[in-house]
């Protein structure tokens, strides 16, 4: 049997795309960038791409948390699986900080709550676009190679759905956090470096230059990906308890706020790079379409959305957008924006959102996409 140290550790160095809110025991105090918020959104994505293979039932969701607690680690007992598997760090942190000032002000709705709020609440404060670090993703000592190999191969499509779907930190559904895989140091035939787009066991962290050809490339891996978990039921026959990917209950598109409408040959479809700004022209598309979106749902309806909303049956409830936007990156370092739409049941009473309602929602974001976005393109995965 090999030993662990066989197996090699995964390393990331990590750009901030987007402001990323995190606090730590203070959450308006500095922020703070710690393994332990890593591993909780990696969980997150590990269960959603289980949920869309495996089912959500009671059966389908006790394997789930199996698997992830054998990955990830779960708390004691003595039917638990204890230390994780994987050991999640964050090393060689570069992080420059600001607080929510006049840089942020004209994204107050989408990044609502992150602003102060008179003498009752102060500003956040977040780390700056363009800060780096490292994730580390390494075995436990100890742990047989071959559960370390299985165990190495879910933490990595995790952390490659997270740069690519997800964020970190508070209004991560709303492109705050998100997270880039800086090019690589790469050694030439002739002796020279150069810098080159990351790649992992087959998994792109940069996209192809081209909005369409990205969305392909994307959904052909996350194909891949899938198939290569298997599916052991039919999650399409039941209306899901919580966020899965499977392409009846996850729709995902690719899009470009390009401002330029006059037909000219331009280098990329896409914004430009965080040291450029671009990050912002994104988040600002994405404030306007979700505030046009909003606008177009009856008050009532506007549940699906999340919750608590006044004066609904939700007023007092806490749930997540079903709606998420985020920021990825192309071969290239630019910017692609990136929609993900949940069609999960949001509360315990479903009468509240009935299922025709959910078909809805997924209709109105198709139709109101390209009305605020230069370019549209729908990730298809099987």
């Amino acid at each position: 049997m090999r030993s662990s140290e066989s197996v090699p550790s995964l390393r990331l160095p990590l750009v901030t795309l987007t402001p990323l809110f995190l606090g730590g025991a203070d959450p308006r105090g500095d922020p703070e960038l710690r393994a332990s918020s890593v591993r909780g959104a990696l969980r997150f994505w590990l269960r959603a791409l289980l949920g869309g293979c495996y089912g959500t039932d009671d059966q389908a969701l006790a394997e789930i948390r199996r698997i992830e607690a054998e990955t990830f680690g779960e708390a004691g007992g003595t039917d638990r699986a204890g230390a994780s598997k994987i050991v999640v760090r964050i090393t060689d942190k570069s992080l420059q900080t600001a607080k929510f000032d006049h840089e942020l002000s004209d994204l107050g709705y989408l990044l609502f709550g992150m602003q102060a709020l008179g003498k009752a609440q102060s500003a956040r404060s977040y780390v700056v676009p363009g800060s780096t670090c490292v994730l580390l993703l390494s075995g436990r000592y100890g742990v047989p190679s071959d559960a370390l190999e299985v165990a190495r191969r879910r933490a990595l499509v995790a952390a490659w759905l997270l740069i690519h779907l997800g964020g970190l930190g508070a209004r991560s559904r709303r492109a705050a956090g998100c997270l880039g895989v800086r090019h690589v140091r790469t050694k030439l035939p002739d002796g020279g470096i150069r810098n080159a787009p990351c790649q992992v066991d087959g998994l792109p962290f940069h996209l192809r230059s081209d909005l369409d050809l990205a969305a392909q490339q994307f959904g052909e891996k996350l194909s891949q990906v899938r198939s290569e978990i298997g599916s052991h039921s039919d999650p399409s026959i039941i209306v899901p308890r919580w966020e899965i990917i499977h392409p009846e209950h996850c729709l995902i598109w690719f899009v470009s706020c390009d401002s330029k409408q006059d037909g000219s040959d331009r280098s990329d479809d896409f914004a430009n790079d965080c040291d450029q700004q671009g990050w912002k022209s994104l988040l600002q598309c994405f404030q306007q379409f979700l505030s046009q979106l909003r606008k177009d749902i009856d008050y009532r309806h506007r549940i699906m959305l999340g919750a608590p909303l006044k004066n609904t049956p939700v007023a007092k409830a806490r749930r997540s957008s079903p709606l998420c936007f985020s920021v990825t990156q192309d071969v290239k370092k630019n910017l692609i924006g990136v929609v993900t739409l949940f069609k999960s049941q949001p509360y315990k009473d479903s009468s509240l959102v009935p299922v025709e309602k959910l078909d809805w929602l997924h209709q109105m974001v198709a139709e109101c996409l390209p009305k605020h976005f230069s370019r549209v393109a729908e990730v298809r995965y099987e």
